[in-house]
């Protein structure tokens, strides 16, 4: 908890979603995903981060943007860990909780998975 009472907030999901991987695929959902998130949280979204990424040799696709919560952001990372079976881990963390996503990303690099 920091000193606005807002907690730091971490969600793994499970999902049967594909990881964009080739350049096209990124490119083409990094231009999708703004208004599409506008849509679905009923406000503006702008994309900080929207990349492909590896992650411990799995596939990665991560984005970041504004929180709906004043001075939050969200970090997502999807993992593709099989065919149909990726895992979705989203940090929902206040502007000044900085170490919270050193912390978020440290966790995702050390995951292990069966």
């Amino acid at each position: 908890k920091n000193t606005s009472s807002f907690y730091d907030n971490i969600t793994l999901i499970e999902t049967q979603d594909q990881v964009p991987e080739a350049a096209a695929q990124i490119k083409s959902t990094c231009a999708a995903l703004p208004s599409l998130l506008s849509r679905t949280l009923g406000r503006e979204v702008k994309l900080d981060t929207c990349e492909g990424r590896s992650v411990q040799d799995y596939p990665a696709f991560v984005l970041s943007y504004a929180g709906d919560t004043a001075n939050t952001r969200i970090i997502q990372y999807m993992l593709q860990l099989e065919q149909n079976r990726s895992l979705v881990l989203t940090l929902t963390y206040h502007n000044e909780s900085l170490a919270a996503v050193e912390d978020f990303e440290s966790a995702v690099q050390g995951l292990r998975f069966n």
